[in-house]
């Protein structure tokens, strides 16, 4: 059954900087830096391979930019679903399948703007494309739990499409994942919460709420506040970066595969260090000592359960509780694997020494063949540089 709408309409009095449809999405993220972008100079995404440099690279037309993969093309797909969800949550059934319609054909919807672009007046490089902006007038559904929770004035939808594992919430000073039990600004990964933060600050709004589908489930937090802190500081970072855009010089390295990728050509040189810094290169290779022991007695440890449970186990396939519960499983597997260049390897290692042996009949069989495979291409050569202690 469809909630009911009154006439009440809230107007929409905030001014915000001037937004227009987005023309060319790609031209607009090279010429300026976008909310996505926030993170990764923020240091936020260093673990999926995104740095700073990178981004530079991308900028500047020295690297390829990012197209997306499978999981970044159905969020994109899923977009429209997750803004019907927040909007019927909201506003009604009735008003969410118009937007929902609209969105599809990536339009807008009375006051729900699809396609803006933002740019915030006093710095054009910043740049922002809200999912869903809200501005103008709209009715608003009072239904039976009361009035509805949301802002006098302008705000921003981000939809958001995550995995389980990408969803969970992860105790520690960068949250990774979204918290259910906390539906503030809190609850949110750093890494949207700074999205956020440069989408309002483009746009010149104060509130946002963030809605998203995590492992198909859904959840919306807010209203998410403009901090003029926060803020701040992704200016400053941003600012720092256009820098270096615009005067086309390359950022400092955060990471191994950033020094590699400044100076594919190793030389041989020497680079000393002393003082303080080296006292923390040795607490670091100390740390990784120690960190590489417990790892190994971690493992031995996993060993020795997995050794205890299979003795249980048995012939059986299936080890159970009195109650009923499952407890472990065993299984027959089958794993091939190719061992020709590992088998050449050794072969060309023994004929390099004096005095070789014979070739056997085998051995000339596996040199034959993998040759034939490296002719059909079948063999990948990849050279890139190691860090030892």
């Amino acid at each position: 059954m469809l909630r009911k709408m009154t006439n009440q309409i809230i107007r929409r009095t905030i001014t915000m900087n001037k937004y227009t449809r987005i023309r060319d999405f790609d031209g607009a993220l090279a010429s300026g830096v976008g909310s996505s972008d926030i993170p990764i100079l923020a240091g936020l995404h260093r673990h999926y391979g995104s740095t700073t440099l990178k981004l530079w690279e991308q900028k500047t037309g020295r690297g390829e930019k990012w197209n997306g993969n499978e999981r970044t093309r159905v969020g994109h797909d899923l977009e429209a679903y997750v803004v019907f969800r927040f909007v019927e949550e909201k506003f009604g059934e009735d008003i969410a399948a118009d937007v929902y319609k609209a969105k599809l054909r990536d339009r807008s919807s009375g006051p729900f703007k699809a396609m803006t672009e933002a740019r915030s007046p006093e710095k054009p490089f910043c740049i922002a494309h809200a999912d869903v902006l809200v501005d103008g007038q709209i009715l608003v559904d009072r239904g039976d739990d009361g009035p509805v929770d949301l802002p006098d004035a302008p705000f921003i939808i981000e939809a958001k499409t995550v995995g389980a594992y990408a969803g969970k919430r992860r105790e520690g000073r960068i949250f990774t994942g979204y918290d259910q039990d906390d539906r503030t600004a809190q609850g949110i990964p750093d890494a949207v919460f700074l999205q956020v933060q440069w989408q309002l600050l483009c746009y010149g709004v104060e509130f946002a709420y963030v809605a998203a589908l995590i492992d198909n489930q859904y959840s919306s937090w807010g209203p998410i506040e403009a901090d003029t802190r926060v803020q701040a500081k992704c200016l400053a970072l941003a600012e720092r970066f256009w820098r270096l855009v615009s005067t086309d010089t390359a950022p400092t390295p955060e990471t191994w595969d950033d020094v590699q990728r400044l100076f594919p050509e190793q030389t041989d040189t020497t680079v000393m260090i002393a003082g303080d810094q080296e006292a923390d290169v040795r607490e670091m290779i100390a740390r990784d000592k120690s960190l590489a022991d417990r790892a190994k007695a971690i493992d031995e440890e996993r060993d020795d359960i997995k050794n205890a449970i299979g003795v249980l186990l048995g012939e059986s396939s299936v080890l159970s509780s009195g109650s009923g519960d499952i407890l472990a499983k065993s299984s027959e597997t089958t794993r091939e694997s190719v061992v020709i260049m590992a088998r050449e390897k050794d072969i060309k290692k023994a004929q390099a020494r004096k005095s070789p042996p014979p070739l056997t009949e085998e051995e000339g069989q596996i040199l034959e063949l993998a040759a034939a495979v490296r002719e059909l291409g079948l063999v990948t050569k990849s050279s890139f540089r190691q860090v030892r202690f």
